[in-house]
């Protein structure tokens, strides 16, 4: 099972030479600087240690840094812009920045893998990989906010205006626009505005997108289409092996 970066034991060798500091895990060899110490601290890794490897560790550790210091910006607007600026700055090149097993598709239905929860709980990042075909019902984010940024591939995104009370028998929604997004592009999903659905728009290929939440998304309500409207369901949200 890919395990989530957070509160994880591993043995690594830490060498010292005068005041430069090195680690190495599975034979490769990185600088110990003290995103890497910080890292280490807040992060669990079961597989072969790929992430504390020279190509991931450094680039996770300066990604979760710009995200720790964007989720203490006060303005919701502001701190959703600038993580959607991290997103895009760090994904706009379709560069391997993933471990392998972050984005293997799920034959049934779209996966889900926690890449890192923050330790004082203010955001969770989370990878979602789109097999062919597959995409979400109609959805919430239980009132909190999103940024979603596409990794791998293409994205069909449509939002949703919800008319009336969303505590009605029959749910009523106004369809409003539908977006495709490539690699490197990015939305933010604030609420009262979270209604949506997301597809993979590839006819061949998965898509892998990144999710940036303001804490650790455990449960949502999903709205299934019928005669009249829709009927509100609140789903558990779970991980995927």
């Amino acid at each position: 099972m890919v395990q989530p970066l957070a509160a994880f034991h591993l043995t690594i060798d830490i060498h010292k030479v005068g005041t430069n500091q090195s680690f190495r895990c599975n034979g490769h060899w990185g600088e110990y600087t003290a995103e890497v110490s910080k890292f280490i601290e807040t992060s669990v890794i079961d597989f072969s240690c790929k992430l504390l490897q020279m190509d991931y560790c450094p680039k996770v550790c300066a990604f979760l840094k710009e995200l720790d210091e964007a989720v203490d910006v006060e303005s919701l607007d502001a701190r959703c812009e600038r993580v959607k600026s991290i997103l895009e700055d760090v994904f706009h090149n379709g560069e391997d920045l993933l471990p392998p097993e972050f984005i293997v598709p799920h034959p049934e239905k779209y996966a889900r893998r926690l890449l890192h929860r923050d330790p004082a709980g203010r955001y969770s990042v989370v990878i979602m990989v789109w097999g062919v075909g597959q995409g979400t019902f109609l959805h919430d984010h239980a009132g909190e906010w999103c940024v979603e940024c596409v990794y791998r591939g293409k994205i069909s995104v449509t939002s949703y205006d919800l008319i009336g009370s969303e505590s009605a028998a029959l749910v009523q929604f106004k369809e409003e626009k539908t977006i495709m997004a490539g690699t490197g592009e990015a939305g933010a999903l604030i609420p009262p505005f979270e209604y949506h659905t997301i597809a993979n728009a590839l006819p061949s290929e998965p898509t892998v997108t990144v999710h940036v939440y303001g804490h650790e998304l455990e449960w949502c309500n999903i709205f299934i289409p019928g005669e009249g409207g829709w009927t509100k369901e609140r789903r558990e949200l779970s991980y995927t092996a």
